[in-house]
């Protein structure tokens, strides 16, 4: 096969990079429709009249036309899809309504002490009168036994000001403002329960709202069927897509062992459905005209699947690809996979383009192009004669060529690689069919309550056993390598090696070894390169822990972390503040509960509320002692939630900057500014500027 046998790839390859170039670059749109507008009238010109054909030496003028057409047209689809430059959008000017009309987009999420909730703004509400308004924005409204939460396509008024979500006050914290400004969300707010009003529900037609009506129904017959904790949370996430009830210690024991893409509705289940379609209406092929009706039930369910599941990007891409499976063999023609795949990808991407960026909608893509790619070649390695073993080695065969694709990714989102994920997957995904089976059958029957609940009872024993199975290669030892953390650059370079390093050896092209090994030497010298700037850095850090205290200080491998009593007895805690940056570094430091006395701790040097470090001195106030002169210091880190003299407090201390821990309250900070003005020392309140850090000199220590 050559490269114009794969034409969708082709014109995928620059409609991506419009994309990407769009969501970094700000553009004019007027420009852009000005701009695709002049190029379909080029192109036009060029197919139509003769006198505009290029001559067949400048064909590539042509071909560099329509590339240009689908660059152009994936910056367009992004400029349409951010309301930012509307004058009607809500955010310029979300100081002068009082209240907003917004409607329910997506099926409220439940939390511990919230129901997530994605508006779009309808109407905004200030002295001239009522506005129409556009845009989304995401509400957090807090639990009440006695209201219900609202649903999709309800109508609600609020009365709360739309607040800018803020970036991530730590380094290298997980940047939610990013994650959620490419849904097309730049606002957000918390809603007591007397701040929202049910107005009344839409009585209009959405198919979306159809479907997610459909999918709360499935999830009441699940629950109603006899299924419950761990069991309905993993059958409502392998059947419907529902992932809210998946606790976090499930999640991390699937990821650990390798198979946490069983939980997220994929190819696999869209495939097992198709597998089960086709065997229950097999019949129809016997029958004239059966094999079209069959086509265009199997068809109708998968779509149907897809919608009930929310239409995920990988549930998307599925759909697409067994739709032309189902045709293709229906009409008894192969279908080109890498097509198939960028044709999905075309209709994903036309319609949420920022889906490009979402974990999901990548690990999904790539799996699948790996499996194409790599698995004839594994499963060639060894063809075992018996049946049984044969079945084994194609699971095999798929998980390892699924995980050579993915690995690379997930080890730089995910920072760790399951070690026994192999051996894991052979056994998950021989139980994970028959279950969704027993689930799906738990379904169908869910009108005759005897038969359900004994299909309930067989699926929930079936869940439990696989549970087991996954927390037991979870507790292994060396179950999983974590610390892994690598930039971008890295990240492109390692698939760039996988892509040359596959072309090499499967299509025996010998030439692709030299660009291959520089690649290599690339890699090797970026991490050298990246280790050595790590290794000689010094830094102190003080991070925003609401209510909480976290001082980190490291040089080289050595670090420190200085917390206060309560967070040193539940080091979880700060876990969410903390974990990027020491991933980042690649660091376990020494937990220090500074409530108690102690000395010489590693790298810092602790006398009472002092502390050494480097060429730095730190004082942590937790109370008012007096000393016969002003102390100065480098910090002063105020810390007591108890009130206390803060005049009293600078007569005792002259520091450089003064730092406000987390754990004072808001008026307590308000006074130490006031207080402090310009003329005391300079102030950083972490809880409202962020996270401190500083570089340290430890150059007086000996190596």
């Amino acid at each position: 096969m050559s490269w114009n046998d794969y034409p969708l790839v082709r014109l995928l390859a620059p409609f991506i990079f419009g994309i990407l170039l769009a969501s970094y670059i700000p553009m004019s749109s007027t420009s852009i429709i000005y701009f695709l507008f002049a190029l379909l009238i080029v192109m036009f010109l060029m197919a139509y009249i003769p006198k505009f054909y290029p001559a067949y030496k400048f064909r590539f003028v042509s071909t560099g036309l329509i590339y240009l057409m689908f660059f152009v047209t994936g910056v367009a689809i992004v400029q349409h899809y951010f309301p930012y430059a509307n004058s009607r959008y809500f955010g310029h000017s979300t100081d002068q309504y009082s209240a907003y009309i917004v409607k329910v987009v997506e099926s409220p999420a439940e939390t511990k002490k919230t129901n997530k909730v994605i508006i779009k703004v309808e109407k905004g509400i200030s002295e001239k009168g009522v506005e129409p308004l556009l845009g989304k924005a995401i509400l957090y409204l807090r639990k009440d036994s006695l209201i219900d939460p609202p649903k999709y396509g309800d109508y609600i008024l609020i009365r709360n000001k739309l607040e800018l979500i803020k970036p991530p006050s730590n380094p290298y914290s997980f940047d939610y403002q990013k994650y959620i400004n490419r849904k097309g969300i730049q606002y957000g707010a918390f809603l007591k329960t007397d701040q929202y009003t049910f107005l009344y529900a839409s009585n209009e037609f959405s198919l979306k709202n159809f479907a997610s009506q459909i999918r709360e129904k499935m999830l009441y017959l699940l629950e109603k069927s006899g299924l419950s904790g761990e069991e309905y949370a993993i059958s409502a996430s392998l059947l419907l897509g529902y992932q809210e009830a998946l606790s976090d210690d499930l999640l991390t024991a699937y990821r650990s062992a390798g198979v946490m893409h069983i939980l997220c509705v994929s190819g696999m289940h869209v495939g097992i459905l198709y597998l089960l379609l086709s065997q229950l209406f097999s019949f129809l092929v016997h029958v004239k005209g059966g094999i079209t009706i069959r086509l265009v039930i199997i068809i109708l369910n998968i779509w149907i699947f897809a919608m009930i599941t929310g239409l995920s990007p990988s549930v998307t891409r599925a759909a697409v690809m067994f739709t032309f499976v189902a045709i293709g063999k229906n009409i008894k023609r192969d279908i080109n996979i890498y097509n198939t795949l960028a044709s999905s990808a075309f209709l994903t991407l036309i319609f949420d383009p920022m889906s490009l960026y979402n974990i999901g909608f990548q690990l999904s893509y790539v799996a699948v192009i790996a499996i194409a790619t790599f698995y004839k070649p594994i499963y060639s390695l060894w063809i075992p004669r018996r049946k049984v073993p044969d079945y084994l080695w194609q699971i095999m065969a798929v998980s390892l060529a699924a995980q050579l694709g993915t690995a690379p990714i997930s080890m730089y989102y995910f920072h760790q690689f399951p070690n026994y994920f192999l051996f894991a997957n052979i056994i998950v995904i021989l139980l994970v069919t028959p279950i969704f089976y027993l689930a799906f059958i738990t379904l169908i029957f869910s009108f005759w309550e005897p038969l359900s609940h004994l299909f309930a009872w067989l699926t929930s024993y079936s869940i439990k056993l696989m549970n087991y199975l996954v927390g037991f290669f979870q507790t292994l030892p060396y179950a999983i390598t974590d610390g892994i953390h690598f930039g971008l650059e890295t990240l492109f370079l390692l698939i760039s090696l996988l892509i040359f390093l596959s072309v090499m050896f499967i299509n025996k092209k010998k030439h692709f070894l030299f660009p291959s090994l520089i690649i290599l030497i690339l890699m090797f010298g970026t991490s050298i390169y990246q280790q050595r700037s790590k290794s000689n850095e010094s830094m102190l850090v003080v991070f925003d822990t609401p209510g909480k205290l976290a001082m980190l200080i490291h040089h080289r491998k050595e670090s420190v972390l200085l917390t206060d009593s309560i967070t040193f007895a539940n080091p979880q805690s700060i876990d969410f503040q903390i974990s990027g940056y020491l991933t980042k570094y690649n660091l376990e430091p020494i937990w220090i509960d500074m409530d108690k006395s102690g000395l010489f701790d590693g790298i810092i040097y602790r006398h009472d509320n002092f502390v050494a470090f480097g060429n730095k001195i730190a004082v942590l106030t937790t109370n008012t002692k007096r000393w016969k002169q002003p102390v100065e210091c480098d910090y002063l880190i105020v810390r007591d939630r108890n009130s206390f003299n803060y005049e009293s407090l600078f007569r005792q201390y002259k520091p450089e900057i003064t730092i406000a821990s987390s754990e004072l309250y808001p008026n307590q900070r308000e006074k130490l500014r006031e207080i402090i003005g310009d003329s005391i020392s300079s102030l950083i309140c972490t809880s409202e500027d962020g996270a401190f850090s500083t570089t340290l000199d430890f150059s007086m220590l000996k190596p």
